[in-house]
């Protein structure tokens, strides 16, 4: 809020004077440059764990438009009906606002969230429902208010299993749900994309298959809206008939705006027996990034393979569940990383040349106890967001708690709360290949009414660290950004590893002087009198702001 605060009150100064003399104009924004630069602002970092008895898990974790954020998951300790859908929003410190189990089936699970543009988030899972005791399993979207209150919800699916796997919402108000099927395509599994409006009612379903095998499954793991308006779905491919090494492939399937595919490849390992999608994202460059079992993949707009590097050391099936949860880009452009190592929950940090920055842990590390990070992102602020479940922490007695984490641009937490660990990314040798896919469409809908449930008084909060700092507005970037000298004589350095645009200086009479930028600069300011100026630097990743000085 202080920077908000601050800004006002230069607007304000500046309207204020515009009839006085322009020399205190300029000397006014020049001030207000100075503070733009100069200020801090409180973040806090946290731990909580959710849980009861019973077994409770976090599957994401967003941030809403009114800078508060929701995690999701579900539980079978805090429901009176078995396993159900929940939610837990929190303050931007980390205070609990509330918890409701939310939903309209039994065993109920959410394993996807995404913020909403009027404040709240959608939710999507699984759910079973018995008709003359034949049960099935149908996939499920249910729309919150910022005050966890259910609007509407939608189902999906028919007389066998459905599920949703992911959602986000497009810009034009609507959303694209990613998932399973069984009741629907080619038999066994496909995966499958749903279309709807701002309310959820269906345009349009594709569900995408595989035939001429004696058995194939396709599962999904993940779907992004891709640049050029169409989507990339992403997830795995196990063909029962093939009898080399790779019977689980990874596998990638683009299409446009309309389902339809437009290529679609399957990757793996050389050498891999099990290598499965677990999440694909699009950088900021256009290209896209695959995580595998075998490891990591950078894949060309065209599906491609640029570069590759196995997955870390050390990063095996936990409590049956693979190393990888999630990646994802952080606003500097470097990669995020969340999973499981060796028993605890991990995080960290690499740069697109595969360099690791940094990486952390937290857990107990191993034994009967275990934890895990499902997934990860990055806000504005710089803080990283990651969901997953802990059996360390808590009060499950062995069993898992939902586990929430906030962490700053470095993976820190508290003092004393997780720990460094070294891994790293090694070569890894993988390939690609086409394959066809079979489109079907259709899919039966419902309406039902969903129930938003208090459980706040019933779910065991704990925090177990916690820690407020002070950061600077461009702090991150600055990692990316080097400025030298300074003070200098007229002449000055500026070497980056992400891509500039521009230099702004600014003299204390609000003259501007504008400079292109490449990766690598030496400008030379002949022009310029001695004196301090302020300097904005363009990127791709946002602002950097400082001060120099001219002797």
């Amino acid at each position: 809020m202080e920077k908000k605060h601050r800004k006002n009150r230069c607007f304000y100064s500046f309207t204020i004077i515009t009839k006085i003399e322009m020399k205190k104009i300029n000397f006014i924004f020049w001030i207000c440059m100075s503070w733009s630069v100069g200020f801090t602002f409180a973040q806090k970092t946290f731990l909580n764990t959710i849980g009861s008895t019973e077994e409770e898990q976090g599957y994401g974790i967003v941030q809403t438009t009114d800078g508060n954020f929701v995690s999701a998951g579900f539980t079978s300790g805090l429901s009176s009906v078995g396993t159900m859908s929940y939610c837990t929003k929190y303050s931007n410190n980390g205070d609990i606002l509330w918890t409701k189990t939310i939903g309209y089936l039994v065993q109920e699970k959410a394993y996807a969230i995404a913020p909403t543009n009027d404040g709240g988030v959608i939710i999507g899972g699984e759910g079973k429902y018995c008709v003359n005791f034949n049960c099935g399993t149908d996939a499920f979207i249910i729309k919150l208010d910022a005050y966890g209150e259910a609007q509407w919800t939608r189902g999906f699916g028919g007389i066998a299993w459905d599920d949703i796997q992911d959602i986000h919402q497009l810009p034009d108000g609507g959303y694209i749900l990613a998932g399973n099927t069984v009741s629907y395509g080619q038999g066994s599994y496909d995966m499958f994309m749903i279309r709807t409006n701002a309310n959820g009612d269906t345009l349009w379903t594709k569900t995408y298959g595989t035939t001429g095998v004696v058995y194939a499954e396709e599962k999904t793991a993940n779907v992004i809206a891709t640049e050029d308006g169409g989507f990339l779905l992403c997830g795995n491919l196990y063909k029962g008939d093939d009898n080399t090494s790779n019977n689980y492939l990874a596998c990638l399937i683009k299409t446009n705006g309309n389902g339809e595919v437009q290529w679609a490849n399957n990757y793996y390992g050389v050498g891999m027996t099990v290598d499965k999608g677990v999440k694909a994202l699009q950088l900021s460059n256009g290209n896209y990034l695959l995580a595998t079992y075998s490891g990591l993949m950078t894949i060309s707009p065209s599906g491609s393979i640029l570069s590759n590097k196995k997955i870390p050391s050390g990063f095996t099936f936990i409590g049956g569940q693979w190393g990888w949860g999630s990646i994802a880009e952080g606003i500097d452009g470097d990669i995020i990383a969340c999973g499981g190592h060796a028993g605890d929950a991990c995080i960290f940090k690499f740069d697109l040349n595969w360099n690791i920055i940094w990486a952390k842990k937290i857990g107990t590390g191993g034994g009967s106890s275990y934890d895990f990070f499902h997934e990860v992102t990055q806000i504005t602020d710089g803080r990283i967001l990651v969901s997953g479940y802990t059996s360390s922490m808590g009060v499950g007695g062995g069993k898992s708690d939902n586990l929430t984490v906030v962490m700053d641009s470095y993976g820190n937490i508290a003092s004393g709360c997780g720990a460094d660990i070294t891994i790293t990314l090694d070569n890894l040798s993988v390939t690609s290949e086409p394959r066809t896919v079979l489109i079907k469409s259709g899919f039966l809908t419902s309406s039902p009414t969903s129930t938003a449930t208090d459980v706040s008084s019933t779910a065991v909060s704990t925090q177990i660290c916690s820690e407020s700092y002070t950061v600077g507005i461009s702090d991150i970037l600055h990692e990316h950004v080097k400025i030298y000298p300074n003070p200098s004589q007229g002449d000055l350095m500026i070497q980056s590893d992400i891509p500039l645009h521009q230099l702004m200086l600014f003299d204390m009479y609000g003259k501007t002087f504008i400079y292109p930028l490449s990766s690598q600069n030496v400008l030379l300011f002949p022009e310029l009198v001695s004196g301090t100026y302020l300097y904005q630097i363009q990127t791709d990743r946002g602002l950097i702001t400082g001060k120099w000085i001219k002797k």
